[in-house]
């Protein structure tokens, strides 16, 4: 089904003093969801706060007429 799969991340470590950035990623690799079939490929960044304690990335996710089970896909993160 259409729409996007939002994921909430916890910031932990060391408190953020100044503003950070993390660079998310989506990938398909060693997965059952399959790039542009299944989700978009998606590279973004998400600015870290002083006192962020989580953080939310969003992936769009593509419609298609396949009956399709549970799929996995990766988020890393740097």
């Amino acid at each position: 089904e259409a729409g996007h799969v939002t994921l909430t991340l916890s910031v932990e470590g060391d408190s953020v003093i100044n503003n950070s950035i993390v660079i998310y990623t989506t990938s398909d690799t060693n997965n059952t969801a399959q790039e542009d079939e299944d989700f978009n490929k998606t590279v973004k960044i998400v600015e870290i706060r002083p006192n962020d304690t989580l953080i939310t990335v969003t992936v769009p996710i593509v419609n298609d007429a396949i009956d399709e089970g549970v799929e996995i896909f990766s988020v890393a993160t740097s």
